[in-house]
């Protein structure tokens, strides 16, 4: 019986034993394993580092600093009255600057800031010119705020929206947007008011409609929510309520085609009436 412990016995020392140097054979494996993981990546991330910097020193010496590309030619186009060198002076660039050294969307972005310039268009043409492409904004209406030491403030409104101080000088004949109230008016502030944007998209429409051929518009009144008054150079008084801009437009159409072929002048008209528009014509 003690033989037959004794070789048991014998028998489990050998496996665990066994089973020992197979655990450590398997973590130098590991550690070898993870070792050469480990030197892989690092000869990896040396080789992208040493890439970036040889890339870096090419381009280097390749663009920003070939005397090749140097800005030698700087051509500046507007579509409105900016001057040549109040455009240059936004953008910040000037002749003998290595043209890969500017920054364009930087130059860009100093463009756009100024509130009288829309958008910017800024362009490479190697080997040496620059090219920078101005859109500003074309006053459509004036807006008169609240006083500022005690006298009115006037600003031009875009298109989108957005307050224009009149240039020095400056003197453009639009319409005039009456009972808007604008809380802290500034240059370059965008304005969201629903019945401005419609009032904005009605004297667009407006501008390219047939009823540009009949009336001249003074200005819009905002007073009331939801409703836009239209008044004219002649005096008339056209109702139109803001979300229905474009359909009111072809009935305000129909109407004075109707007038005009009578010999007829309008001098109230409540757009805001589904049917049987109430139209007052004048004596």
């Amino acid at each position: 019986m003690k033989n037959i412990h004794y070789r048991k016995n014998a028998g489990v020392r050998q496996e665990l034993l066994q089973f020992k140097a197979n655990t450590r054979q398997s973590r130098e494996e590991r550690r070898d394993r993870n070792t050469r993981i480990a030197f892989v990546c690092v000869a990896a991330a040396m080789s992208i580092a040493l890439t970036v910097v040889l890339t870096h020193f090419v381009a280097r010496k390749l663009f920003y600093e070939n005397q090749g590309y140097v800005l030698k030619h700087l051509i500046i186009q507007t579509d409105g009255q900016m001057t040549v060198g109040q455009i240059r002076e936004y953008a910040g660039v000037s002749k003998g600057e290595n043209l890969f050294a500017i920054d364009l969307s930087e130059v860009r972005r100093r463009l756009e800031s100024v509130p009288h310039i829309k958008a910017a268009e800024i362009r490479r043409e190697l080997p040496e010119t620059l090219r920078i492409r101005v859109q500003e904004r074309k006053p459509l209406a004036r807006v008169v705020t609240s006083e500022v030491a005690h006298r009115p403030v006037s600003y031009f409104i875009d298109t989108e929206g957005v307050l224009i101080l009149p240039r020095s000088g400056e003197s453009v004949e639009v319409p005039q947007i009456v009972g808007l109230k604008i809380e802290m008016p500034r240059e370059g502030m965008k304005l969201e008011n629903p019945e401005l944007l419609a009032a904005l998209s009605l004297l667009q429409r407006l501008d390219t409609s047939y009823a540009r051929s009949v009336i001249d518009v003074a200005g819009v009144d905002l007073s009331k929510p939801r409703q836009l008054t239209l008044i004219t150079q002649q005096g008339a008084s056209i109702k139109f309520l803001t979300e229905y801009v474009e359909t009111h437009i072809h009935r305000l159409e129909v109407i004075l085609k109707f007038a005009q072929q009578n010999s007829r002048v309008i001098q109230t008209a409540d757009l805001t009436i589904d049917q049987n528009v109430p139209v007052v014509f004048k004596p």
